[in-house]
């Protein structure tokens, strides 16, 4: 906080609290300043804060906003400098929190947060590699489901069931499967399409271990790959290996992007890659860093990232590979290994 010019920061955004203080309930906020950390809920999750915070002071707003509680704490007696974060606090609560705490200044803290995110302490990285290890077993489970006939919701609802049975708490987000000419569908919504010979499969999904998530991708085929499928599966494999060999500690996180697009134009296909390469990963599924053309984003040790390079032909089909990666001192440690090759189911 001394280091952005603050004397205090307000939490309002629910992982953001978690990682601070312990808590994994959906309401409340948290404030950090000198003095201490304050935690303010509702009634409903008074028993819940006491037993998952330490040394952490708490309080429950009873029939009054969280905004008006934290105010009239004393929190912020000695605070005149005050963090938030604009993304997450809406209008009318910042004017409930401001009107409680009249001569305060309030800067917009973003980048503090995201920096505070984007660097994972090495139980989170575990936690992570937690939730990769069990969705991989489910894939490995699920290719030996796959057959024709198969309805796409069908799929998605196995792999939510497989992750509870291998010890996942929940999907990361709703399963992605889509099949045939669905696949160009970037983030598509499983369907009642059946699963035909001859078709691309894509998955992409991921599950929550200790809050943690888990983000992978595969494109199979069912039966023979055409010729133009091949094509394009070697072209993002290589746009995902070109991208990875591209990653040393400190590098542009716009670079590394860079590297997988100037692969896919040597195939003509950059055109056909219109989402970014990859995100931040932990307690949400996208966090800093953000490795995108525009992104201003360096990849330092300890951050944890999706590398996803795709590549989608409107109604016809779109393929993508996605891997988790953490930066360490050394360089890229992928940490997602599942096959990458255009698997034949």
């Amino acid at each position: 906080m001394r280091h952005a010019g603050l004397d205090a920061v307000y939490v309002s955004e629910p992982t953001t609290i978690r990682l601070l203080t312990g808590f994994t309930g959906s309401s409340g906020a948290a404030v950090v300043s000198r003095s201490g950390t304050l935690l303010v809920t509702d009634p409903r999750y008074s028993e819940q804060a006491e037993r998952e915070t330490h040394r952490v002071r708490l309080c429950t707003a009873v029939g009054e906003t969280v905004e008006r509680v934290v105010a009239r704490s004393g929190i912020f007696r000695r605070a005149r400098r005050i963090g938030i974060d604009e993304r997450h606090l809406t209008l009318s609560r910042f004017r409930i929190l401001a009107d409680g705490l009249p001569r305060r200044r309030f800067r917009d803290a973003a980048a503090m947060f995201d920096e505070l995110r984007a660097v994972k302490h090495p139980a989170e990285i575990a936690a992570v590699k937690r939730a990769v290890a069990v969705s991989e077993t489910v894939l490995r489970a699920l290719l030996q489901l796959l057959e024709p006939g198969m309805r796409e919701r069908d799929i998605a609802a196995e792999i939510t069931r497989l992750h509870i049975e291998h010890g996942a708490e929940k999907d990361a987000f709703d399963p992605i499967v889509l099949s045939g000419p669905r696949t160009s569908l970037i983030h598509g919504r499983p369907g009642t399409r059946r699963i035909r010979s001859g078709d691309l499969v894509l998955f992409d999904f991921g599950c929550t271990v200790e809050g943690y998530r888990s983000d992978i991708t595969r494109t199979v085929v069912i039966g023979r790959a055409r010729p133009e499928l091949r094509r394009a599966h070697s072209a993002v494999l290589a746009a995902r290996e070109a991208a990875v060999a591209s990653i040393t500690a400190g590098v542009p996180a716009a670079d590394v992007d860079a590297s997988a697009r100037e692969t896919l134009k040597r195939f003509g296909l950059d055109d056909r890659f219109p989402h970014a390469l990859g995100h931040g990963i932990g307690l949400s599924i996208h966090e800093p860093p953000r490795i995108a053309p525009s992104s201003q984003d360096r990849l330092i040790p300890g951050m944890v990232f999706t590398i996803e390079p795709g590549v989608y032909i409107p109604r016809r089909f779109g393929i993508r590979i996605e891997d988790v990666l953490v930066m360490t001192e050394r360089g890229p440690l992928v940490i997602s290994h599942a096959p990458r090759d255009l698997i034949a189911v």
